[in-house]
């Protein structure tokens, strides 16, 4: 394709954290990592909101590909403005008329407004998680409004397409699933021959026991309570262990809410305060040295996950996966074959005897791993995810 003739693709992205950035949300780094691809293809410009931590280009990105060519790079644009006037400042920015793609990003609240300004373009919305489906995001007659307008839903999971088909039927002919990827080139295994432990990390892999690792936001949803508490028979049985939390309240490092502060209470009532580690949410390129240190990596959520990057980050990295069967993370995490799945049904407990079990059988830990980082390759990387995108816009521009 003659890079001049490509078609124009705007990139409306939530505004709530910085893009492009190291330290962001899971949505920001998805995008960061998907839309290089899409350069050679077509002209796409990424609209963020401008904010403390925002970086001029991807080049500053750790992980990111600008993947350098003819065609040039991923144009990002930064809007002056609050969080609350920014969907209409992003909807006033894009140009009028013409017949582009502007994909909205995780906001279906965002959907009708720029449709009612860019009636003739196509307009996307990609939705990351349920959360904003429902009150008190966005109330039903505003989210059936934003899906009626939307020429076009992707989701990233089948649970999540069910979920949506169920409650809007008439819209299910709309929805299609691609799924998220990983950034395999980096996130690889710790006996990579390219991997150099870091110096701060060479007493965790000098730790004489297991070393569980947990990494995601500390909030309620996310199951991490039960986790510790699950890591209190795991020490009575292997006292050397050590569980890394790794994450804070949100996608910033020294934000800590009560629910947050109630896991470290939690951790010295069960006398657990050297046995468990908190450290604060990473950027990606640091995170990814502390995958390879694990033995198990745990993902506890209690609430349907629409999918769970951080199940594909650490298979990537070759550590088997504990998880909780819910939502979109079966589709991810294949049972006795990448990892295991807990049920809810008497969750502590389902925790604990699975992190036992891959710890008293190794061979069959690292097997999982083995098998997780197998399929991170053959349907997990964020070159599938953009060929899935590239194909989905093809069918609309012919």
């Amino acid at each position: 394709m003659r890079c001049l003739t490509r078609p124009s693709v705007y990139v409306v992205t939530p505004g709530t954290y910085p893009i492009p950035a190291n330290l962001t949300g899971s949505v920001e780094l998805s995008v960061m990592q998907t839309f290089p691809y899409l350069v050679p293809f077509y002209q796409v410009t990424v609209i963020g909101r401008k904010q403390q931590g925002v970086l001029p280009s991807l080049d500053q990105v750790a992980l990111a590909r600008n993947l350098d060519g003819d065609c040039g790079k991923v144009n990002f644009v930064q809007i002056p403005s609050t969080i609350k006037d920014y969907p209409e400042k992003a909807a006033r920015y894009l140009p009028p008329g013409g017949k582009s793609i502007i994909q909205v990003e995780n906001r279906p609240a965002y959907v009708s407004r720029i449709k009612e300004r860019h009636p003739l373009s196509l307009i996307w919305l990609n939705l990351h998680s349920i959360t904003f489906l429902a009150p008190p995001k966005i109330n039903h007659h505003a989210l059936r409004k934003a899906l009626s307008v939307a020429d076009r839903i992707t989701v990233n999971s089948e649970f999540l397409k069910q979920h949506l088909s169920r409650r809007f039927p008439a819209f299910q002919h709309k929805i299609g699933v691609n799924y998220p990827g990983v950034n395999h080139l980096h996130y690889i295994p710790r006996h990579d021959p390219k991997i150099i432990p870091p110096r701060e990390t060479h007493a965790v892999l000098a730790s004489p026991g297991p070393v569980i690792l947990y990494v995601g936001r500390l909030k309620k949803i996310k199951g991490v309570a039960h986790l510790i508490r699950a890591f209190a028979s795991v020490v009575s049985v292997f006292p050397t262990a050590r569980l890394h939390v790794i994450g804070s309240s949100d996608y910033t490092p020294h934000k800590e809410s009560t629910y947050a502060l109630s896991l470290k209470t939690l951790t010295l009532a069960l006398g657990l305060e050297k046995s468990i580690l908190f450290r604060p949410h990473m950027p990606a390129g640091e995170l990814v040295k502390w995958y390879q240190l694990g033995n198990i990596f745990v993902c506890p959520s209690i609430a349907d996950e629409a999918f769970g990057l951080v199940n594909l980050e650490a298979m990537a990295c070759g550590i088997p996966v504990i998880a909780t069967r819910v939502g979109g993370v079966p589709e991810v995490v294949e049972h006795n074959h990448s990892g295991l799945l807990v049920p809810l049904e008497h969750h502590v407990e389902g925790l604990a005897g699975a992190i036992l079990a891959l710890i008293n059988h190794p061979e069959k830990a690292r097997l999982y791993g083995m098998n997780g980082r197998a399929r991170v390759l053959e349907k997990f990387t964020w070159q599938h995810t953009a060929e899935r995108l590239k194909q989905d816009y093809q069918t609309y521009f012919q």
